[in-house]
């Protein structure tokens, strides 16, 4: 028989790292751009802070499980003051008693669902710093209905810019386009070329040559290209 934290735990991770997940695939697109990374993780905090009067929830689902007991403190000895050992005029705080299921959710679940909102504001600060500066390229509208919404509305404007040939007519509009979209959303792409160099270089491929290693990386790194 498993303790009902257990339970609790196993739930509400579920939907943390489902959502999670759901969020990092959209981050790992190539062609995502910073508007819709930045709604991408106000959804995901959102989502997480939703969190916070969902435990009642859980406690029902867990309670629909059979595998599932009392808490851990409902088992647990209390703890008595010794009297003899304590200063007479030392002054007593009452302890304030708390049922298990609150103080599970107060001690464990919250502080989770804290540092998870922190950690996902301190990057939405570094991604909103950027947006605001070229966040006035969202307020622009298609009137004419022509993008087909199937890329991003930067991108659909700066491939107009070339077609059209109107660089020389809007050459800061075309600059500050081509930095927005040439902007790296994520480390995704190093990460994995870092990976992809120890898959090659391993230890029976220690005298590798730079040049070698540098063509093989390539050719693995881009092997949907090659294929």
């Amino acid at each position: 028989m498993l303790k009902i934290q257990t339970g609790l735990y196993a739930i509400f991770w579920n939907d943390i790292l489902g959502q999670v997940n759901k969020t990092s695939e959209t981050l790992q697109n190539p062609r995502l751009d910073v508007n819709t990374t930045v709604l991408a993780l106000q959804s995901l905090r959102s989502f997480i802070g939703t969190k916070r009067d969902s435990f009642e929830e859980y406690v029902v689902k867990v309670a629909d499980l059979d595998d599932f007991v009392g808490y851990d403190s409902e088992t647990q000895r209390k703890r008595k003051i010794n009297v003899r050992l304590s200063p007479l005029d030392s002054v007593q705080t009452p302890e304030i008693k708390m049922s298990s299921s609150n103080k599970f959710r107060i001690q464990s679940i919250l502080p989770v669902i804290d540092q998870l909102e922190s950690s996902l504001q301190q990057r939405l600060e570094a991604y909103e710093l950027v947006d605001n500066r070229f966040g006035f390229f969202s307020f622009l509208k298609d009137e004419d209905g022509k993008n087909d919404e199937v890329i991003s509305r930067e991108k659909w404007m700066y491939q107009l810019l070339i077609e059209q040939n109107l660089k020389d007519c809007f050459p800061n509009i075309e600059v500050a386009l081509r930095m927005y979209l040439s902007l790296m959303v994520i480390n995704s792409s190093g990460e994995r070329s870092f990976s992809k160099l120890k898959l090659i270089k391993n230890r029976h491929r220690t005298s590798m040559t730079e040049e070698r290693l540098n063509t093989l990386a390539l050719l693995s790194i881009e092997s949907d290209i090659l294929r």
